[in-house]
């Protein structure tokens, strides 16, 4: 469908920066946004990394929007330990890029830093990283927020997207850390 005026503008925004933070309402159509910049920016490997809640949102948003990217898209949603997980994921990896195919990988962000998934994750080099409810990581000192830091540092494109007010201005940081350090 066509974007909203307030989509195309937030998608104008980010598409000429490395890094960018999408601060807009829930229902406003972040995740199209993002979908579209994945697209146009031809990333061959994108993580998105989210609450457990909206992993089923991401395939349906990614089924809707970038519709080249479903059939590349690797959703660790199950109840396996975090080492299968990367187990798994390594695997479909593997196939993915014998193929020459891209590949988008959406994980919880519970998931993502634990173990040797975390390491296999900040192991890779990305095109793009979204985490999305980004306010997830704004705990500066929590373990999370400290691997989405080193995280951010594996990837040519950053973007947070969320639509939860930031009460203080460290409410700011560990997102902004992510995006780029280098503001601090």
């Amino acid at each position: 469908y066509d974007a909203w005026g307030h989509q195309n503008e937030a998608y104008s925004f980010a598409f000429h920066r490395p890094a960018t933070m999408l601060a807009m309402d829930m229902g406003t159509g972040k995740s199209k946004v993002a979908c579209d910049l994945i697209v146009n920016w031809g990333c061959k490997s994108t993580l998105i990394l989210c609450p457990k809640t909206v992993l089923g949102v991401w395939r349906r948003e990614i089924a809707k929007h970038a519709q080249g990217l479903h059939g590349a898209t690797y959703i660790l949603d199950g109840k396996q330990t975090t080492a299968k997980k990367a187990e798994m994921l390594q695997r479909w990896t593997q196939r993915q890029l014998a193929a020459g195919q891209p590949r988008v990988v959406v994980v919880n962000y519970d998931s993502a830093w634990r173990g040797d998934l975390g390491r296999l994750l900040l192991g890779d080099k990305w095109d793009c990283i979204i985490l999305d409810e980004s306010h997830r990581i704004k705990s500066h000192g929590s373990q999370v927020s400290k691997w989405c830091a080193k995280l951010g540092r594996k990837s040519a494109r950053r973007l947070c997207l969320t639509g939860t007010p930031m009460d203080t201005p460290l409410d700011a940081y560990g997102q902004y850390r992510f995006l780029d350090a280098g503001v601090f």
